[in-house]
C-alpha cells in the first residue's frame, strides 16, 4: 500500500496584540492668578492676553471671560481642544482654508451639529483665535460690544436687537442673556466678582447689573427685567 503523505497542519500564529501606551493625562492645576470654573482652568498668561485685547478694543473683561467659557469652556470643549476655537466661530463657506478680515488664516475644523451644518474654524493657536475673535467684536464692526459699559449691554450688542448687523447665536438674545448671565454668576461664585477686571481695564464702567437667577439657566432678572429661555408674550 502507498504510504499516506503527511499533511502538516499549518501553525496558526496568534495575532500580536499591542497594548496601547497610555499617555499621561494632562492635568492642569489652578495656580495663583488663574481662574477656574467647573474643571476648566484659565491660566494667568492667557487671562493677561484676554485683558490686553479687552483694553485694546474697549470690551468689558467680565463679558469676554464669560462668553469665552459659555461658548468654548475656556478651551476645554471638544471644539476648543481640537480647533483652538473658544467662541463657536463657524466657516460659512466651503473653503478648506481662508484668510479672515483680521489677517488670521483659518482652516476647516470639526463638523458642526448636523441640524446646523457647516464646520467650525480651526485656528493654528489660541493666540490666533483671540486676535480673530476680538477683531470680530471691534468698534465699527458687525457687533455693538465695544464701548458697552455693562455686561447686559455687551451681550445685547451681539444681537440685532442691540444694534448688531447679525445675531451672534441662532438662539436669540433672550435665551443667550439667560444662559450667559447664569454662567457669569456661576463663574463669580468660584472666583469672586469679575467686575474687578472691568474696573482695571475699562474707563467709565457702568454700575454692575443686578442679576437675579430665578431658575438656573431658565429664568433670570436683570435690573428688574425678567428674561426666559422662551420669550412669552406679555
Amino acid at each position: 500500500p502507498q504510504p499516506v503523505p503527511k499533511v502538516e497542519t499549518p501553525k496558526v500564529e496568534q495575532p500580536k496584540v499591542e497594548t496601547p501606551k497610555k499617555e499621561p493625562a494632562q492635568v492642569q492645576f489652578r495656580e495663583d492668578g488663574d481662574l477656574s470654573f467647573n474643571g476648566a482652568i484659565l491660566k494667568s498668561e492667557v487671562l493677561k492676553k484676554i485683558l490686553a485685547k479687552c483694553k485694546e478694543h474697549d470690551i468689558l473683561p467680565s463679558y469676554a471671560l464669560t462668553v469665552l467659557h459659555y461658548e468654548g469652556l475656556w478651551g476645554t470643549s471638544a471644539v476648543g481642544k481640537a480647533d483652538n476655537n473658544w467662541g463657536g466661530m463657524t466657516m460659512t463657506s466651503n473653503d478648506l482654508q481662508l484668510t479672515r478680515p483680521s489677517g488670521v488664516v483659518v482652516t476647516r475644523g470639526l463638523a458642526r451639529p448636523s441640524n446646523e451644518g457647516g464646520y467650525y474654524m480651526h485656528y493654528a493657536s489660541v493666540d490666533d483665535f483671540l486676535t480673530d475673535w476680538f477683531y470680530l467684536l471691534r468698534a465699527g464692526g458687525s457687533y455693538k460690544v465695544s464701548g458697552a459699559k455693562t455686561f447686559s449691554e455687551a451681550i445685547k450688542g451681539m444681537f440685532k436687537v442691540g444694534g448688531a448687523v447679525y445675531d451672534y447665536a441662532t438662539s436669540g438674545f433672550d435665551s443667550y442673556i439667560v444662559g450667559a448671565s447664569s454662567r457669569l454668576k456661576a463663574i463669580e461664585s468660584e472666583n469672586g466678582s469679575l467686575a474687578k477686571f472691568d474696573k482695571l481695564t475699562i474707563t467709565d464702567v457702568g454700575p454692575s447689573d443686578k442679576i437675579k437667577i430665578t431658575i438656573e439657566g431658565i429664568e433670570i432678572s436683570i435690573n428688574g427685567v425678567t428674561y426666559e429661555l422662551t420669550k412669552k408674550p406679555v
